[in-house]
């Protein structure tokens, strides 16, 4: 039971992620932000990011991202978050399980056996989700504060790092020739 905490905990901090990747696409204030997003489920705020980061033309790779971390949602880790805090929980008689029960699903997904190490592995994914869309904020911010010495300009996205190049002129070039080709094939 302690494990649907973790669950809750990790989906709270994505859920204050894409909020804050929300507030910086439109420069406003966290209050704010509270305000005219905070009536949103996950997957509609993740529309709504998409949707902004197009308008306000952000580099190709933080939309790109975005759809992606909102497709890992939709094939499975939000059903599986809300499985685990809203399914009627029944023990299941083998140790480390218990059946979850989500009465608004049809048969024969409605009743699963749910392990220990399946709440901990979806608590796992989402906090890798988390990661990616912390990494999509810090682009966010290299993009609209391109001279704050971070050297990025919104397209260094790596699956949960926005790591800054070091300094070194080898790995400027590197970096150049990289984003030389990705302007190549994304026009």
């Amino acid at each position: 039971m302690a494990s649907i905490g973790h669950v809750c905990l990790q989906w709270a901090l994505l859920e204050m992620t894409i909020l804050a990747v929300l507030d910086a696409l439109e420069d406003m204030p966290h209050e704010r932000g509270a305000i005219v997003w905070g009536g949103l489920d996950m997957l509609p705020r993740f529309h709504m990011a998409i949707n902004l980061a197009q308008f306000h033309k952000a580099p190709h790779a933080i939309p790109l991202e975005l759809r992606a971390i909102r497709k890992a949602l939709q094939d499975g880790i939000a059903d599986g978050r809300n499985q685990a805090v809203h399914g009627a929980h029944k023990d299941s008689g083998v140790l480390d399980s218990v059946q979850l029960t989500m009465v608004r699903w049809p048969e024969p997904r409605r009743t699963q056996t749910v392990t220990l190490e399946d709440m901990f592995k979806l608590s796992e994914d989402i906090h890798a989700l988390q990661r990616r869309c912390y990494a999509v904020f810090e682009a966010i911010g290299a993009w609209k504060f391109p001279n704050n010495g971070a050297g990025n300009s919104g397209n260094n996205l790596s699956h949960g790092r926005a790591d800054v190049i070091a300094d070194s002129k080898i790995a400027q070039r590197i970096y150049a020739s990289v984003n030389r080709l990705w302007r190549k094939i994304l026009n």
